[in-house]
This record gives C-alpha cells, structure tokens and sequence, in this order.
C-alpha cells in the first residue's frame, strides 16, 4: 500500500466556482494529501505568501491570469522574481488558450505548465501531481546540497584547526629539538636564563644579573705534555677528563659554562634559593668540587699520559650579568 505525500496547493481565482472545484478535485486525490489555500486575486495571494513560513509554502500554485487589482501576469513576475518564491511551479490555469498566449506565459512570463479553461479534471491532476513531485525532488536536493556545503565548511574548519594545530606542534618540537641541540654547545642553565620563553624569544641585552662563584681550572703541564700525544689519545684523555670534571661540579650545584682544551670554567650560583650562600661558602663550594674532580680524574685509564695529574683552580665572586649581546640580525 502506498503512502499518500503530504502537499500544499495554492489555487489563485477571481472565480469561487473555480476555486471551490480545484480544491475538491485535489483533497479528493488518493496518492496526494493536499493543503488548499486559496486567494481572490495576485494581490491577495503574495499578501498570504508574505505571510507564510518558508518551511509552510505552497508545492504548487494554479493561478488564474485574468483577475482584477493584481492580474496573473503581474503576480507571476513577482514570483519569479523572488529567490524563494521562484521556486514554487506555477500552472496558469486560464481561459486564454490560443497558442500565442501560451507560448507568452511558457516563455516569458517563465509559468511552469498551462492549462486552458475549462480543463479536464484527469489532466489537470496528473499536471498538478507531476509539478509537485518535481519540487519535492528538487527541494529535498536543495537540502542535500545545503547539508553537504555545511558539512564541507566544517570539514574545512577542521582541516584548518587541524592544520594550524600541526603546525603549532611542528613549532614546539622544532624549539624543543633546538634548546636540546642548543644545550650541547650552551650550558642548559644559561639557556634557562636567557630564554625562559623559547630561543626563539630571545632578545639582545636581556640582562639576568646575580652573585657568581666562577670557577677557572686547567692541568698543570698540559700544553707541554699534550705534545707527546697522538691526536687519538689526546682527545680520548680530554673526554674521560673533563666528563670526570662534571661530576662534581653538578654534584655541589655548578655548571660547566665553557670546555677550553683542558680548561674548564663552571658557575656557582643561587638563583631561586630563598637566601643566598655566603661567598666563602660558595668558594670552598668551587674548591671542593674541583678537588673531587681532579682526585677521581686521577685514575683514568687514559691519565698514564700525565703523571703528575693536577688541577690549578682560580675562583671568583661577584655580581655577574647573563645577556645575548647581538646584533639585531645575528
């Protein structure tokens, strides 16, 4: 059994006779279960238009031409003319039959269908049935393409969140990857100083000042010892020696600012301790990690190189200042 659809019909006659029969013949359909409204004339037709919701708008309109006030010519113009109302089929259901007048109302004033009066009732329903399945299908493909244009502007909204989101992590893991290539050639402490906020953050002259224990050591003898070396078994000293240095000097708080053959130049400070170590406390600080350094240094397998393995300390305290100095392109 099938389903009867739902329709709405507008009949637009001067005539009630003709009124009141398009709205029997229509409510008396099997396959369709029309809504009939009906207007007097064009005027009062787009006064009822004016007032019906979109969702609520007639399927098809059968519209009379020759009416007074607002003629079907005139009224049929201003539907057409209309970006929501042009939608609507309208059959021009009139007396004025000769092929003139209907070639000018297909053509020109843009109807969808012309029916002469009288009309066959048979004809007039299979005409009225056809145009309503057309807008039906037509309106539910308007649909479907508003919900696939929504859908297509949210998947772009997506596909542009998602791309600034990649691109704003591809951000992070690049300055991530940097500080920790960065940290490799620059104290990761001093790093801390400097860019609190991401290398890509730092600005020339940022001073960062504070009261420094600066620690300078290098062996004693090195320079004429290291030229008996081979270049092999010099460099394999230097590392054992100076990763043996490190440990002590992380262990009492420091950091190695800078490696200088056998040179080593580490800080001492208290940055973010409530209360600041006294200078002789930060010196025997300095001293105790560079004795610890070169004792243990001492046993290296590769120091067989030096006999007479020693470190000669030099320690400073003061207020120093931490700043990129740069130009404002490098």
């Amino acid at each position: 059994m099938e389903v009867s659809l739902d329709a709405r019909a507008l009949v637009v006659d001067d005539s009630r006779t003709v009124r009141v029969r398009v709205r029997r013949l229509l409510e008396g359909t099997e396959d369709f279960n029309f809504e009939v409204s009906e207007a007097a004339d064009g005027s009062e037709a787009l006064k009822l238009l004016e007032k019906t919701a979109i969702d609520r708008l007639p399927d098809v309109i059968l519209l009379d031409r020759n009416m007074p006030r607002v003629s079907g010519d005139a009224c049929i113009r201003i539907l057409k003319s209309d970006p929501v109302w042009k939608t609507i089929p309208v059959i021009f259901l009139t007396a004025q039959a000769d092929k003139a007048e209907v070639v000018r109302g297909l053509s020109l004033l843009g109807c969808d269908d012309y029916l002469p009066k009288p009309f066959d009732a048979g004809e007039m329903l299979a005409r009225v049935k056809s145009l309503t399945r057309l807008k039906m299908a037509e309106d539910e493909g308007r649909t479907l393409t508003r919900n696939l244009e929504r859908a297509l502007e949210s998947q772009r909204k997506a596909y542009a969140e998602l791309k600034a989101a990649k691109i704003e992590l591809a951000e992070t893991q690049a300055a991530a990857n940097m500080m920790r290539l960065f940290e490799k050639f620059v104290p990761k402490q001093f790093l801390h100083r400097i860019a609190k906020n991401g290398l890509e953050n730092v600005k020339a002259g940022n001073v960062q000042a504070n009261r420094i224990t600066t620690l300078f050591s290098d062996l004693r003898s090195f320079t004429t010892t290291s030229e008996g070396m081979t270049p092999q078994a010099l460099f394999d000293f230097l590392n054992e020696y100076l990763a043996e240095m490190q440990r002590p000097i992380d262990q009492y708080g420091g950091f190695v600012d800078k490696f200088i053959g056998d040179a080593i130049m580490a800080l001492f400070d208290q940055e973010g301790a409530p209360r600041p170590k006294p200078q002789s406390r930060q010196r025997s600080v300095c001293s105790n990690a560079s004795a610890n350094g070169t004792a243990n240094a001492t046993g290296l397998r590769s120091s067989r190189w030096l006999p007479e393995l020693a470190s000669i300390p030099a320690l400073s305290c003061s207020e120093r200042s931490a700043a990129p100095p740069a130009s404002i392109r490098r």
